[in-house]
């Protein structure tokens, strides 16, 4: 008997004990104390995250010039890794072999290749749609003054990214195939290179690369052109399924830096311009101008019908990615045409509603 209550005793301040503990804890820190508390109520975190980015205007690169993960997350032990590529198509290989976990500003025809090629992402950000940020340019000297000119001639693009799926889609809208001009497959930094070469006719590519270009070209069509007539593009954050099951609240803290992001923007776009010049060493002044050149979506644009919408009612960014899907099908790019179900599968807004309604809340 004396065993007993011995036994049942030191169960009782065991319990105690673990409860003082736990009423004891405190979270630190002020803008990102509560992502940082949810990151830490993770059974298990990474060592590392690994982010890849573009070298461009956008909410990510304030996020990584501001070091605001990294403020939230070495204090849990874990490291942050950015990676910078210059195609999507390079960024959809190292999702595929896990070298990133996660990858921003990723365009929609990349996306619409993983698809088909079942590369294991879910969309959970649709940050911007694209604009005059992109376009169709040629030398002013060329003798090439509408798109029906360039048959025949040298025009450089990225391949798999949406200024190629846009290059593609002018030609059409002009009565021209891939077939008929020479697409030279180079990336944005290549391209300037060769334009001041004189390698290249014309170039289809985004800021920076696209205002150095501008400076001695003329802009045929820009994407924004394009959105008119009814052939879109924007850019997406994905995450890898596997890494986005495991830790979500580290996707989510994620979200909550690019929100922010947006918001400094909109609040202090002096601020933002300033922070994007010393990420891509241009002026204040082009940095300013050539943000101008994107459509930002807020996060409840994004959860609307027009773009991911909810976890619910999946939005029309499933019916435009299966219009690029089956357009670059047409174009000899991709082999099968989906149905709109596959693009559906790889939208996941819970993440994002998940962040909005501890926001509103």
């Amino acid at each position: 008997m004396r065993l007993k209550k011995w036994s049942a005793l030191l169960l009782f301040i065991l319990i105690a004990t673990l409860v003082a503990a736990c009423g004891n804890a405190k979270s630190t820190g002020t803008a990102g104390s509560e992502s940082a508390s949810d990151a830490e109520s993770e059974q298990d975190l990474p060592e590392v995250l690994n982010i890849g980015y573009f070298e461009y205007i956008d909410d990510s690169l304030i996020v990584k010039q501001q070091g605001w993960l990294e403020e939230e997350l070495n204090q849990l032990g874990v490291e942050v890794n950015w990676i910078s590529f210059q195609t999507g198509r390079d960024a959809n290989n190292a999702l595929l072999s896990k070298a990133i976990d996660i990858q921003i500003g990723i365009g929609d025809p990349p996306v619409s290749i993983a698809v088909e090629s079942k590369t294991p992402y879910e969309i959970f950000w649709a940050g911007q749609t694209v604009g005059e940020a992109e376009a169709l340019v040629t030398k002013k000297d060329s003798g090439i003054d509408r798109i029906e000119d360039l048959k025949g001639k040298r025009v450089a693009t990225t391949i798999a990214s949406t200024s190629h799926y846009s290059l593609l889609s002018a030609l059409q809208l002009n009565g021209l195939t891939e077939a008929d001009v020479q697409i030279v497959d180079l990336t944005a930094p290549d391209i300037l290179s060769a334009w001041q070469r004189g390698d290249i006719d014309a170039a289809y590519t985004w800021d920076p690369i696209l205002t150095e270009i501008l400076k001695d070209g003329t802009r045929l069509i820009s994407s924004a052109d394009l959105a008119e007539q009814r052939h879109p593009t924007g850019t997406y954050g994905v995450v890898h399924t596997e890494f986005g099951e495991k830790y979500p609240k580290i996707v989510e803290l994620y979200i909550k830096q690019l929100i922010r992001a947006q918001q400094l923007y909109t609040e202090n776009p002096d601020e933002a311009a300033k922070l994007w010049a010393e990420g891509l060493h241009i002026s204040e002044e082009e940095a300013a101008k050539q943000a101008k050149g994107s459509i930002w979506l807020t996060p409840e644009q994004q959860l609307s019908k027009d773009f991911l919408g909810t976890s619910g009612n999946i939005g029309n960014t499933a019916e435009s990615l299966k219009k690029i899907g089956d357009f670059l099908v047409d174009q000899k790019s991709l082999t099968t045409k989906l149905e709109v179900s596959s693009y559906e599968a790889i939208i996941n807004p819970v993440y994002l509603e998940n962040v909005v309604n501890k926001t509103n809340n």
